[in-house]
């Protein structure tokens, strides 16, 4: 797994999921850990049945999208013609974008 930056989802991630294997330790229900940590019970739930390193790929998804500057130059340029992804990939990566191939073929699909 790639390393997480210290953003607040990830923080509150790992402070939630310590805190409710802490309390389910204890004995506390699961009504009294949502109450407490100002939390919905299924929420609860899923910090209690849910790896830590599942929670942290869910914190991960929510990080904003690479592609997401680039969307436009690629709508402009697939509707001027040029569809392979190749050859885009190529001409975002020359205007900065970081991301892999594997980023950009799932948004060519759509």
């Amino acid at each position: 797994m790639d390393a997480l930056p210290p953003t607040r989802i990830v923080h509150r991630v790992l402070h939630h999921h310590a805190e409710v294997k802490r309390m389910v330790a204890v004995g506390h229900p699961l009504s009294d850990i949502a109450r407490r940590l100002g939390l919905d019970r299924k929420t609860v739930r899923r910090y209690r049945d849910t790896s830590l390193d599942h929670l942290l790929d869910s914190a991960r998804d929510r990080r904003p999208e690479k592609l997401h500057a680039f969307k436009p130059f690629l709508q402009q340029q697939y509707a001027a013609g040029i569809t392979n992804g190749r050859t885009l990939f190529q001409q975002i990566r020359e205007r900065g974008f970081r991301g892999g191939y594997s980023t950009l073929t799932p948004y060519l699909r759509t």
